[in-house]
């Protein structure tokens, strides 16, 4: 999975896939954006959030998100695979 945007260090945040250059990661935006929807809330509406509140650009919130979806789908083949 390469996402320029996406960074993983065992340095930083024990090593989980980051938003570059910043130690928020791609687990925390999963979890914003599925509690939002969850809650009712737009897509559009949690990443305007997610970029006012952490000073995220769009690209950086797509790319996690894209990031998720990718990692999600090699599990689940993975998993068909065994």
């Amino acid at each position: 999975m390469n996402h320029p945007l996406i960074t993983s260090d065992p340095k930083v945040m024990l090593g989980k896939p980051v938003i570059q250059g910043r130690r928020i990661t791609v687990e925390f935006i999963m979890e914003e954006v599925e509690t939002g929807e969850a809650r009712g809330r737009k897509r559009e509406e949690i990443i305007t959030n997610l970029m006012q509140s952490y000073h995220l650009s769009d690209k950086e919130i797509e790319a996690a998100i894209a990031f998720a979806k990718e990692r999600d789908q090699n599990e689940e083949f993975n998993k068909l695979e065994r």
